[in-house]
């Protein structure tokens, strides 16, 4: 089983507060305390926003304009006074799925109401990161993947207004991987019609997933291995918020958008066809973009009759 071993330290924002501003990342915490007592929520990447619990399939579910109303009430509110937030204003930057807003109306919104705070702030410079140490590095063009040899000691350091988003990971092999949770929590079982402990080879099942999303999160990816004693029984495509799925020979992906907190499940129908004891390898959930913020299971042992 392929993993991606991580730290909640290493993973997260650069706000710019300062010109040599540590990674920080708000993980499994609440979101500050001045937002969480009005109702705000965090995302993954630790921006604040704020919406109407239950209504995210309805048609007037609008978190940005939410979002909006409550920033200019803690602007104004006294009792908010020293309230950085920035946290709000990068919920802003980060909701832009396809690189704009959705509409002129919305963008000259969100402008009217954060240019004054923004151009108070901090020159509106375009964000630069800069590595020194046991290796140099800078760039001003996103996004950018690099790979430093283990072990070494490296600074990082950030200018310009506009946030960036680092992630760092080590890729490896773990032959008895474990099942972790974290920003997500992800369980798999096998559905055997007519048992739940031996497959019977001939006989239908399926593979269920179970993901728990516990903060807002966008391009999602889950992928599910199949048992090597395993066919596909069906490759039907799923529906609600699933936007595409990929059948391979070893494994399923499954494609979300964005997934609001809650519980999500996930089938994939398999036709056991070959008898002896088989490996089933970790099912995992993780962001497309930023793999470090991931769940997996443990592996599983199956027996096929």
């Amino acid at each position: 089983a392929r993993h991606r071993q991580s730290k909640r330290s290493r993973i997260g924002s650069l706000d710019g507060r300062h010109p040599d501003c540590p990674a920080t990342r708000v993980g499994h915490s609440p979101p500050p305390a001045p937002f969480a007592a009005n109702g705000g929520k965090e995302t993954l990447s630790g921006s604040v926003y704020f919406d109407d619990d239950g209504r995210d399939r309805s048609l007037f579910y609008d978190p940005i304009a939410t979002t909006l109303l409550a920033y200019q009430l803690l602007r104004r509110d006294s009792t908010s006074v020293g309230t950085d937030l920035r946290p709000i204003q990068n919920y802003f930057f980060e909701n832009r799925p396809t690189g704009y807003w959705r509409n002129t109306y919305e963008a000259a919104r969100i402008i009217a109401t954060l240019l004054d705070d923004l151009l108070a702030e901090d020159p509106l410079d375009p964000p630069e990161l800069r590595i020194s140490g046991d290796a140099t590095f800078g760039s001003r063009e996103f996004p950018v993947d690099l790979s430093l040899s283990a072990g070494g000691q490296y600074t990082l350091h950030k200018t310009g207004r506009a946030p960036l988003y680092l992630g760092v990971y080590q890729s490896y092999w773990d032959q008895e991987a474990q099942a972790q949770s974290g920003d997500f929590a992800i369980r798999s079982w096998l559905a055997q019609r007519d048992s739940n402990v031996v497959l019977r080879a001939g006989q239908p099942t399926e593979l269920v997933v179970e993901v728990e999303v516990l903060k807002k999160a966008d391009y999602v990816q889950v992928e599910i291995p199949i048992p090597a004693a395993c066919t596909y029984a069906s490759k039907s495509q799923g529906s609600g918020v699933e936007v595409h799925r990929e059948h391979y020979r070893d494994r399923t992906a499954i494609f979300c958008r964005s997934l609001s907190p809650g519980t999500y499940r996930f089938v994939v129908e398999l036709l056991p066809r070959y008898s002896g004891q088989y490996t089933c390898n970790p099912a995992t959930v993780e962001l497309m973009y930023f793999p470090t913020f991931s769940a997996n299971t443990s592996i599983k042992k199956i027996k096929v009759d």
